[in-house]
């Protein structure tokens, strides 16, 4: 036998429930990424931070430039989704802080 579920009240109806609180549906908002400027941003920062070996590569790195011209003389150009370390795209005061953060 099957269990009753009690249907959801339409969005926006009723009190917010504990897990989506202090967070935007990303279609109300599309000037953030999971908390990034965009999706470039988040992408290459993603990719930085969960990679061992860019980790690596980076960590000791002073700002974002530094970063990317390590990258490259090893040979990674971009991250394996397709984003270029390079794009015009990417925030680069984010991806400053961000790598100032990993050291």
């Amino acid at each position: 036998m099957c269990a009753k579920f009690k249907a959801l009240p339409p969005f926006g109806a009723g009190p917010t429930p504990f897990y989506t609180k202090n967070l935007k549906p990303s279609f109300l908002s599309m000037e953030t990424y999971n908390g990034w400027r965009n999706y470039e941003t988040w992408n290459v920062a993603l990719w930085l931070h969960s990679d061992e070996s860019l980790y690596n590569l980076v960590k000791k790195c002073k700002n974002y430039k530094e970063a990317v011209l390590k990258l490259n003389y090893f040979g990674y150009t971009r991250t394996d989704d397709g984003v270029s370390f390079r794009s015009t795209k990417l925030d680069r005061t984010e991806l400053n802080k961000f790598i100032k953060e990993l050291s």
